[in-house]
């Protein structure tokens, strides 16, 4: 994954400088390429393409999906067999870029992210509730890393790169130190080791 996403970057990246030329634009003139989101984090400017965006279902829609029904069945079965051998099973939400930025994306962005811009902040809890709903159902605890990541946000901070789905060093350590917190105050016995599924 983590060399197709670099891949990936990498063709964007191209693309995004062979645009111009490609469809007559001027060099000299203000350009963005439509995919883009131009973000504006307590005034530092930053650009990001958002590849893998919120999901436009509702949270109820989700739960009803083939997708979800099946992760169902297999965190269901990872915690029972956790359970057999005295695993504690926490999950961890790991939310997308657009689910933290999209809101702070200005009127600078690309021509194609803004036609989907606001629909993108609107469905920014859809996943997250859904993994809160099923994990109440399993009875599974939760490590939801989005308000870590979105008190991030609201400071300035960029978490990811800005081509890529991966964690920037910042964004590493944020969710290091979140999962950490929540493990040290976990009450956990000697003997019992913690499964963590992302």
């Amino acid at each position: 994954m983590a060399v197709t996403d670099t891949a990936h970057a990498v063709s964007e990246a191209i693309k995004d400088m062979l645009y111009p030329t490609l469809h007559n634009i001027s060099h000299n003139a203000r350009y963005i390429h439509p995919d883009i989101a131009v973000i504006n984090l307590q005034g530092t400017i930053h650009k990001a393409l958002f590849r893998h965006k919120n999901y436009s279902q509702s949270t109820d829609e989700m739960l009803r999906s083939t997708e979800w029904q099946a992760l169902k069945r297999i965190l269901h079965e990872f915690n029972t067999i956790c359970l057999e051998n005295h695993v504690t099973t926490i999950v961890v939400y790991i939310p997308m870029a657009a689910h933290i930025y999209a809101q702070y994306s200005t009127a600078e962005s690309g021509v194609n992210w803004l036609a989907i811009r606001d629909e993108q902040v609107r469905a920014k809890a859809n996943a997250v509730g859904a993994m809160i709903a099923l994990c109440d159902e399993l009875g599974l605890s939760l490590v939801d890393l989005s308000p870590s990541f979105e008190a991030a946000a609201r400071q300035g901070k960029m978490l990811y790169y800005p081509m890529d789905t991966h964690w920037n060093s910042d964004g590493r350590e944020m969710a290091a130190a979140t999962i950490a917190k929540v493990l040290t105050s976990t009450p956990v016995g000697t003997s019992t080791t913690l499964g963590l599924l992302e």
